[in-house]
């Protein structure tokens, strides 16, 4: 079995970047660019060992990612009693880098000992120069040789064998050190991410040959390949400015979405080939500008509908459509640049607070200070020595959850999106935060269609529209006063087991004043 550009060959001659056999040497594989590549044991050696330099590094990469994770993540392991099946897991890929690395070091150890045989060839080289020497100098065939340099050329001689021994093992150990070269150049040249249609296809990808499923089912650097492949597209890079100004080759109209109206059609999808199906059957339409917000119970599908407007998965039935254009034959750059996410986690950059609500440099300093009132943080920038100046430490540390929220929400602003997607943006805020944010959304992002994911009472009842998911379908569409007068209906079942943050503390401060008030009685 060999392993090549992250894929699986169960046999060299499957292997594209193996070279050709030469005929005569009796299925040997040559070693290109070595003194000993006319060696059959130096062929098989050094192909040997560059095969097991491959996959000891193959084998590296797993091991050493579950290592970093579970120290990053050990209170979270702890907390919910994974320390077993984690140790297992690291046991598992430390045996299987072992097993390359013990069979490399043996093969190392090998080379000692085929060093003989050029101890053998630079005995020869040793024993024909001594012999020319003073053959020459005994018969007079070379009168000018005199014995000082009979022994000089003898002195020199001597070192062949060991100059010999070390160039071979120096071009062997660069040999196997190419194998890094080879990965470096591999993940390199990785194709960047299509923007064409046929990368939705529900037939690419989605079946597999029978032969590779087997080959990765059989492989024990299964997590290394599966990385590979899952990470092999990266997103383009484009010019924001190009896209708004129109110089595009895709078709779409310049600042496409116009309206931001979202329809999906009998849409269905899954995560991954062979995984149940997320979202099953959904049929809905937006209207631009229109408040709607997605509900539902944990697993339901709420994220990966957010997902699915970003091609972030692939649809595997139906479609999706922003102002009537299948998303299929969208390019990802334009999908993406006209869309804002705002999840739940914010990120700000390091840098200054200029950059991280413009970071391409687009708009003005009047139009970034009227996306901060709107989100009112212009008197807490105006109130920093720097201002729109002021340093942002890495990942928003100087800044509460909240504060990071509404920066990234003035960031949404000042690109002018026409769709707004909120993933539970709102479910670590305060209630004046939560209050701004919203305050934005309505009169600032007014023209937006805006699609809200949240679980609490008070924002969902907030919303003229609400979409109630349950199990990937859509069980309930409508006005959320409406619905929630159904008795035995999903939304009223979700609202009777969510509880919002400000109810719970309300709940709570009673409570202890009660308690309180017993005592002093």
């Amino acid at each position: 079995m060999t392993m090549s550009g992250g894929r699986v060959w169960p046999d060299a001659r499957r292997c594209p970047e193996r070279p050709a056999r030469h005929k005569g040497q009796a299925g040997q594989v040559p070693c290109r660019g070595c003194l000993h590549h006319r060696c059959p044991c130096g062929s098989v050696m050094a192909s040997g060992l560059r095969e097991l330099k491959r996959l000891e590094s193959l084998s590296r990469s797993p091991l050493l990612s579950h290592l970093e994770e579970s120290v990053r993540g050990a209170s979270v392991v702890r907390a919910y009693g994974q320390e077993r099946r984690f140790l297992q897991v690291f046991l598992h890929r430390l045996d299987t880098h072992l097993a390359a690395f013990i069979l490399l070091h043996a093969g190392n150890r090998w080379l000692g000992f085929a060093d003989l045989d050029q101890d053998y060839i630079g005995g020869i080289i040793v024993f024909c120069a001594t012999a020319a020497s003073l053959l020459g100098s005994a018969t007079g065939l070379a009168p000018r040789l005199t014995p000082d340099m009979v022994g000089l050329a003898i002195n020199y001689t001597l070192l062949v064998p060991v100059y010999l021994n070390w160039v071979v093992r120096f071009l062997a150990d660069t040999e196997m050190g190419v194998c890094a070269v080879e990965r470096v150049h591999h993940y390199a040249s990785l194709p960047a991410e299509e923007d064409d249609d046929h990368i939705n296809d529900e037939d690419e990808g989605e079946e597999e040959d029978e032969e590779q499923r087997k080959i990765k089912s059989n492989s024990i650097y299964t997590d290394e390949l599966e990385s590979a492949q899952r990470y092999r597209r990266r997103p383009s890079q484009v010019s924001f400015k190009s896209w708004r100004s129109g110089h595009t080759s895709s078709g779409l109209p310049p600042g496409w979405p116009l309206e931001g109206q979202v329809e999906f059609r009998d849409v269905s999808l899954r995560h991954h080939p062979g995984h149940p199906i997320v979202l099953s059957g959904l049929n809905f339409v937006i209207k631009p500008g229109e408040k709607v917000g997605v509900c539902g119970r944990t697993g339901s599908g709420k994220s990966t509908l957010a997902l699915a407007l970003l091609r972030g998965v692939r649809v595997t039935q139906g479609s999706v459509l922003i102002d009537g254009t299948d998303l299929r034959h969208v390019p990802l750059h334009i999908l993406r640049a006209s869309t804002s996410l705002i999840p739940q986690d914010s990120h700000l950059f390091c840098g200054s607070i200029r950059f991280n609500c413009d970071p391409l440099g687009q708009a003005t300093e009047q139009q970034v200070w009227r996306a901060l009132e709107a989100v009112q943080l212009k008197d807490l920038v105006s109130g920093l020595p720097n201002g729109l100046d002021s340093e942002v430490a890495e990942g928003g540390a100087n800044f509460s959850v909240g504060q990071r929220q509404l920066f990234c929400v003035a960031r949404a602003l000042l690109r002018r999106s026409s769709l707004l997607i909120l993933d539970e943006a709102t479910s670590a805020l305060d209630l004046p935060t939560e209050a701004a944010l919203h305050h934005a959304l309505t009169h600032a992002a007014a023209h937006a269609t805006v699609i809200t994911i949240a679980h609490g009472r008070k924002n969902l009842m907030a919303l003229p529209r609400v979409l109630v998911l349950e199990n990937g379908r859509l069980t309930e569409d409508g006005d959320p006063q409406v619905l929630s007068q159904k008795p035995d209906g999903a939304f009223v079942r979700l609202l009777s087991t969510t509880c919002d943050p400000a109810d719970t503390i309300k709940a709570e401060g009673s409570h202890l004043m009660e308690n309180g008030s017993r005592r002093m009685l």
